[in-house]
């Protein structure tokens, strides 16, 4: 036997093993008509299109500062001005916040002035020679520490000072109002 009609048996006797049990022949069910028209170009006729309109300048908005939206003063397709107040946060947690870096920096003012004090106090007790080096060193990283706590302190209450005017979104130029969500 050749091989080509070799192969051709194995196909065959391989495809042959693959069929299942004979079904019914199925009736095929009529082709429904569909209408069609030729197209032609004429004039007047419009040309119609899908598709999504979008302004040719979007500016998205968003609060710089987490909170819960306390009201929302404008809809989709309101027209805005400039400055115009959109969205309003509850101030609540934002002064807060603000109330408890105050009382931090009042906290860390008075550690300064307390290393400061500890600081002159050991100043003197090294030129008597009552104290080590080692001591004197500790104390002036304690006060070198307290300033910094205190800059620190000052810095987190700028922030939480202007957090609480991100409390009001409002609208950067005049325009309209496309999407709203919050």
């Amino acid at each position: 036997m050749n091989k080509p009609h070799f192969l051709l048996a194995v196909v065959v006797v391989t495809l042959s093993a693959c069929s299942g049990p004979e079904t019914p022949p199925v009736k095929a069910e009529a082709v429904p008509w569909v209408r069609t028209i030729a197209v032609q170009g004429g004039g007047g006729a419009g040309l119609v299109t899908s598709g999504t309109v979008r302004a040719r300048v979007e500016i998205p908005l968003a609060f710089q500062v987490g909170g819960r939206i306390l009201a929302r003063r404008v809809d989709a397709g309101q027209t805005v001005g400039a400055g115009q107040v959109l969205f309003e946060l509850d101030p609540r947690d934002l002064e807060e916040t603000a109330r408890a870096v105050e009382a931090e920096l009042a906290a860390a003012r008075a550690e300064r002035d307390t290393a400061a004090s500890e600081m002159a106090r050991q100043t003197q007790l090294l030129a008597q020679g009552f104290i080590g080096q080692q001591a004197f060193d500790r104390s002036q990283l304690a006060a070198r520490a307290a300033e910094s706590r205190l800059v620190s302190a000052e810095a987190r209450l700028r922030q939480a000072n202007n957090a609480s005017g991100y409390a009001l979104l409002r609208a950067r130029s005049p325009g309209v109002v496309t999407e709203v969500s919050g």
